[in-house]
């Protein structure tokens, strides 16, 4: 098995390593000067992911141990406008599944939830994390007799907050200690449905208790990019294009 991850994360790292060359010779060959993130062209500059003045979104991965579920958060990041992936900890990880989407999305990389805590607060940012708790609020609520759908993210204002961030727990063990505490707000995603906690008379476990993470990232940046008024993609056939 750790044979496998090597081949795996060696072959990785060498597409990554070509597809870099490729575009930078393409680059310089038709003259232009994008800028780079981590080594990789910015193909889509920031400004472009959302209409100005609208509130701007990230995601922080950190605590996550699928390369799976990375890879697919930051496709979804990447697909519904974040202006950044935010990676705590670790510079290394595996990440699969995201479809080319690592070379669309910035990603910056910080030591301590700290750093990010001062980072997005200086940008006037606020942190939401994703979590099933007491104190944290839907992420959408809609009103059968008026029709009327609510969001809870705080609107953009003068000298208040001009953009969400969003954290997202661990597999198996959910946010931690450090995650919690940059927290400004805690959300979660209302499920119809829901698992037993133990084994039922000796059999495993009924249904599930919650989403996978990755999924999870999908439900709630869809629904920020519907609530902060990002412009849908054009699309032909059956693909949405740049």
């Amino acid at each position: 098995e750790e044979m496998l991850r090597s081949v795996a994360t060696l072959t990785d790292s060498r597409f990554e390593t070509w597809l870099v060359q490729q575009t930078i010779g393409a680059a310089k060959s038709g003259g232009s000067n994008e800028e780079t993130t981590k080594g990789y062209p910015k193909l889509v500059p920031p400004q472009q992911r959302r209409p100005i003045n609208n509130p701007s979104a990230y995601v922080i991965v950190s605590n996550l141990q699928s390369g799976g579920n990375i890879g697919n958060i930051v496709r979804s990041a990447s697909i519904f406008g974040c202006e950044e992936c935010i990676v705590v900890g670790q510079k290394r990880y595996r990440m699969t599944g995201d479809h080319g989407s690592r070379f669309d999305l910035p990603q910056r990389h910080m030591w301590t939830h700290d750093n990010v805590k001062e980072y997005l607060d200086e940008k006037r940012v606020r942190i939401y994390g994703i979590e099933i708790m007491e104190n944290a609020s839907p992420i959408m609520q809609y009103d059968r007799e008026t029709g009327v759908v609510t969001f809870p993210f705080q609107p953009e204002c003068e000298g208040g907050w001009s953009g969400s961030a969003f954290i997202f727990g661990n597999e198996g063990q959910g946010l931690s200690t450090k995650q919690r505490e940059i927290c400004d707000e805690f959300l979660f995603i209302p499920q119809n449905r829901g698992g037993s906690r133990d084994s039922v008379a000796g059999r495993e476990k009924i249904g599930s208790a919650s989403m996978n993470v990755a999924c999870a990232a999908a439900v709630v940046l869809q629904a920020y990019s519907m609530w902060a008024g990002y412009s849908e993609a054009r699309f032909e056939g059956e693909k949405f294009l740049t």
